[in-house]
């Protein structure tokens, strides 16, 4: 009984090792060289591209390079295959995108390309040049120092919005429109803030705003014209939107969300 055990055993490490073998004989090692990778900058964040906050106690890190790829075949750059090393461990990326900010799957054979990637450290960690992004694939392995280490942090959109007053009314901006019945204008005036530490305008586009009650969602009816069409980090605007909601409705929030942009609420004190 025991001779038949290990005799399977046996087999079954033989055939793992066979198939191990087999894998790797299917794949190509890319020579020494062929494969370049520089960072270009480093930013510290509180929330990640889709406006999302890291766990309490860490920070997101951004990590922007070039990769150089001169073999002689497409090459995958996957967020599998690239971690960041320091002395404390290594951490995994979720995900990477293109400078433009598009999902990229591979870089082609003699091209030339930026990224961008994000991992989730703790925020007591004091970034280094020591430390090093690394890209692990099983064809090639390659590695580049961080630099351009930025102070501060750079939320890319970090918007502040503030309700200012607000009233209800049964004319809307034209003399010809009127609320459905048991329905009401409500016109919040409002200021918008960007607060970004970087170079990125926030939109005023009133699709962005959302009017939340205790039962129902409402998007915009319209606005005042002449507001700006976008607002410079450090600066901020004011102006009313308004909705059509029912009469009885319970007013929560009024939210700001748009892609890539840190959602903003104010909530209506009655």
């Amino acid at each position: 009984m025991q001779k038949e055990k290990r005799k399977n055993i046996r087999l079954f490490l033989v055939i793992v090792i066979f198939l191990v073998s087999l894998i790797l004989s299917g794949c190509t090692t890319v020579p020494e060289g062929k494969i370049s990778l520089t960072v270009d900058s480093v930013e510290k964040r509180n929330y990640n591209d889709n406006g999302q906050a890291a766990s309490s106690g860490n920070i997101f890190l951004y990590v922007f390079f070039t990769m150089k790829n001169e073999a002689e075949e497409e090459l995958s750059t996957s967020s599998i295959f690239f971690k960041l090393w320091t002395p404390n461990g290594t951490y995994s990326s979720e995900w990477i995108f293109g400078s433009g900010g598009s999902e990229v799957d591979s870089i082609s054979e003699g091209a030339s390309a930026s990224f961008y990637v994000a991992f989730e450290i703790s925020e007591d960690l004091e970034v280094s040049t020591e430390w090093k992004l690394k890209y692990d694939a099983w064809v090639a392995e390659k590695s580049a120092n961080l630099a351009n280490i930025k102070t501060g942090f750079h939320d890319v959109y970090l918007a502040t919005l503030i309700i200012d007053n607000y009233s209800y009314s049964n004319i809307g901006d034209y003399y010809w429109q009127t609320p459905d019945e048991g329905n009401t204008f409500i016109y919040v005036n409002i200021t918008l803030a960007n607060s970004a530490d970087n170079d990125d305008s926030i939109s005023t586009n009133p699709y962005n705003f959302e009017l939340y009650t205790s039962e129902e969602v409402y998007n915009y009816k319209g606005d005042e014209d002449g507001k700006p069409d976008e607002i410079t980090p450090g600066n901020q605007a004011s102006w009313y939107i308004y909705f059509e909601i029912p009469e009885d409705a319970i007013l929560d929030k009024l939210v700001y969300d748009t892609y890539g942009v840190v959602p903003a609420e104010a909530y209506f004190s009655e």
